[in-house]
């Protein structure tokens, strides 16, 4: 009897791992942001609005171990009111320290993240105003191939700071 009950309860403990329904706190991590969505900024909604803002970028993991290749990852950060997220911190790119939630609903390969960025077109003649992604200057040559799988990260206003500048 025992036996069988702790059977089903590790096969129950490997199913809600498998699932992903086991909620892990915030995890801490330094990048610098390498791309971003112009077009995000433009759109956001401005004080007391009641849906959340939303930003998406790409940002490289700074290498703990020498050598070590460093990881891309896609930050989706989430906010009310306006972004704290500056244009020196989109121009310069330094080092940020930040408290991050893995959110895998939101993985997508790097090819769907440039062809979901939103749109921003004239009111009479629908052309593209802006939009795309726009790469940090010396992160510029960085390109991941178009099946480069992107974890996903959510970010809440408040949990960064710039750790160098």
């Amino acid at each position: 009897m025992r036996r069988s009950l702790r059977v089903c309860s590790t096969v129950l403990m490997f199913t809600v791992i498998a699932s992903g329904i086991v909620f892990k706190g915030k995890t801490t991590i330094s990048a610098r942001i390498i791309a971003y969505r112009p077009s995000d900024t433009v759109m956001q909604g401005g004080p007391g609005a009641d849906v959340p803002n939303q930003e998406a970028f790409l940002m490289r993991i700074e290498s703990i171990k020498q050598g070590q290749v460093p990881t891309i990852i896609k930050v989706e950060y989430r906010h009310y009111d306006h972004t704290d997220i500056t244009d020196e911190l989109l121009q310069n790119a330094p080092l940020l320290r930040l408290k991050v939630t893995r959110n895998a609903s939101c993985d997508q390969t790097y090819d769907q993240f440039v062809s979901t960025a939103p749109v921003i077109r004239e009111k009479d003649s629908q052309k593209p105003v802006l939009g795309g992604i726009a790469y940090v200057d010396k992160f510029k040559d960085i390109k991941p191939s178009a099946h480069y799988l992107l974890k996903c990260y959510t970010l809440q206003k408040g949990d960064f700071e710039v750790v160098d500048k």
